[in-house]
């Protein structure tokens, strides 16, 4: 891992949820490089080097985006359409936490390789 990579992309607009994913991170020592957005459009801004992130070098990819499905704005079933569109999903490993078996069968049938728990 080069200095400044991006390890862990976390996109969770509810700030308890967000809190208590990084307090388990850090339990782990896993946030040393990990950036917290707020919802979808903020992602796919980062994600795509757009907006407030134009400057960030596009190579530099998180390991892992802890993505939340259900947030304002864009959600998340867009911002994996998004970044399938452009053909980044090998890129990324994708983890989605969801307990809704509509919304995981909808992901699988994109072709998703997913992490589900």
């Amino acid at each position: 891992m080069q200095e400044g990579e991006i390890e862990i992309l976390l996109v969770e607009d509810n700030m308890n949820d967000a809190e208590l994913t990084i307090h388990s991170l850090k339990k782990h020592r896993l946030t040393n490089n990990m950036i917290h957005l707020k919802d979808g459009a903020e992602a796919l801004d980062f994600i795509f080097c757009k907006g407030q992130y134009e400057n960030r070098d596009i190579n530099n990819k998180p390991r892992v985006i802890l993505l939340d499905l259900k947030m304002p704005r864009i959600n998340g079933i867009e911002v994996l359409k998004k970044i399938k569109k452009m053909r980044l999903r090998k890129r990324y490993q994708l983890l989605y936490l969801h307990h809704q078996e509509k919304t995981r069968i909808y992901i699988a049938v994109m072709n998703w390789e997913l992490i589900v728990t």
